[in-house]
């Protein structure tokens, strides 16, 4: 007897599935807020280092001492401190943290929508990066640049003994300053300040983009801490040693008597002290500087991602 065998069904292949789509990037008000916050946090945690750095830059006896790198930051320290106690460290830090917290927001917040925009006229994407990260810095900083003139005199008196300090809180040192120098002044060293903050955000968030870009897409690493740790200290050293020199030019203009001023303009104080000093000087205090930028990037950007994820569930588009 004969078996019969049924026509088997040709084993269609299971359609693969569409790759998933990639999360839709924060809305602005997300990237803002939390760009707000954790550059509030960064701040504070640093700040003690950065008031390390300006008594470095405006102490002349120190800084023209023959002790080394760590020999003069032990000196400047030992002296604030005997001076003014531990709080000498944070002399004008609700200035520096408000200053900080809204120029960061303008910049993050902004940043990749406008560039996203611009992109749409055939411009280089990174180039845009660059010009539009600057020029949102420059726009923050033209409203807050009294806030840093402010900061720089409180930190530098936080080196001196209570009775001699000039200032004794932030509200006090606007009306000492306003009342001797009139309202203008407070704009003293727009120009270098612009300048530095145009150069760090112009290489910081653009090195931080293409460095998380190529660790992810290269390297094939997850979009984690591990990878916002290493993209944030590449961008914090590269735009700490760019913008430097500005910072130097800054703090000095800013911190100079308004009677008797030391220094014609931000160009005549770099020519000053590059011939006076030496050009090495520019990079004077490059050290504690990014010493607190280093961990300044990496707390800022560790928190800013992690602040994401919470509450939108996606990191920071590297577009």
């Amino acid at each position: 007897m004969e078996t019969r065998t049924e026509p088997t069904a040709p084993i269609r292949p299971i359609p693969a599935s569409p790759p998933a789509p990639a999360p839709a990037p924060p809305p602005l008000w997300v990237t803002a807020t939390c760009s707000l916050f954790s550059a509030a946090v960064a701040e504070v945690a640093v700040y003690p280092i950065d008031s390390v750095k300006t008594w470095l830059q405006v102490s002349s006896r120190v800084a023209e001492s023959n002790l080394g790198v760590i020999g003069k930051i032990r000196t400047v320290v030992i002296a604030s401190v005997k001076r003014g106690g531990v709080g000498a460290f944070f002399q004008g830090a609700s200035l520096s943290v408000t200053r900080n917290a809204l120029s960061t927001m303008l910049v993050m917040g902004f940043q990749r929508p406008v560039t996203a925009y611009a992109t749409q006229f055939g411009a280089p994407p990174l180039l845009n990066k660059v010009l539009i990260s600057a020029s949102l810095s420059v726009l923050a900083n033209s409203l807050l640049i009294p806030l840093e003139t402010l900061k720089i005199r409180m930190q530098a008196d936080g080196r001196l003994d209570l009775l001699d300090r000039r200032y004794t809180s932030p509200v006090d040192s606007l009306r000492a300053f306003v009342s001797k120098n009139g309202v203008v002044p407070l704009w003293t060293g727009a120009l270098p300040t612009y300048l530095r903050s145009a150069v760090w955000w112009g290489v910081s968030v653009p090195v931080y983009t293409e460095a998380k870009r190529a660790l992810v897409c290269d390297y094939g690493l997850s979009d984690t801490t591990p990878v916002h740790i290493a993209a944030g200290i590449t961008s914090g050293l590269t735009a700490t040693i760019a913008s430097h020199p500005a910072d130097l030019v800054k703090t000095r203009m800013q911190n100079q008597s308004r009677q008797r001023p030391l220094y014609a303009g931000p160009l005549d104080c770099l020519v000053t002290v590059a011939r006076t000093d030496g050009v090495l000087t520019l990079w004077r205090g490059l050290l504690p500087r990014y010493a607190r930028l280093g961990p300044w990037q990496l707390i800022f950007f560790v928190v800013f991602e992690q602040s994401l994820v919470l509450t939108h569930g996606s990191t920071y588009a590297v577009s």
